[in-house]
């Protein structure tokens, strides 16, 4: 007859409920990022440039208006892409070293800065 020894049955079922606590929390994970980035553009993210950022504001640049970036860039307000969730997002080239630059600029398409629509 085995005999059960209570502590190790307390630490297997511990050890058990952890990974799979673990594993779902991973999957929950994966699925959020798939979900932040299923609508962007492929020529924009390749599912690792895109991020939200902070509202932006639009000014007068001469005769033309335009959103201005974080880094300077101009963007102006006509080509800038409408957000699927209602807030600013853009996607920067990532160099090496992990800086990020640069608005991506796919060739032949508007940049890639997404905003809300406005309501009207």
């Amino acid at each position: 007859m085995l005999r059960r020894d209570p502590a190790a049955a307390f630490w297997l079922s511990l050890m058990v409920a952890s990974a799979v606590g673990v594993g779902l929390a991973l999957v929950l994970f994966a699925s959020s990022l798939a979900r932040a980035h299923d609508w962007y553009p492929l020529e924009c993210c390749s599912e690792k440039d895109c991020e939200p950022m902070e509202a932006l504001t639009m000014r007068r640049d001469g005769d033309a208006e335009v959103w201005i970036l974080p880094d300077g860039e101009r963007v102006p307000f006509a080509v800038a892409r409408p957000s699927h969730d209602g807030r600013f997002h853009w996607c920067r080239y990532v160099y090496e070293g992990g800086q990020r630059s640069g608005v991506i600029k796919p060739f032949g398409r508007p940049v890639c800065l997404f905003v809300p629509e406005a309501d009207g």
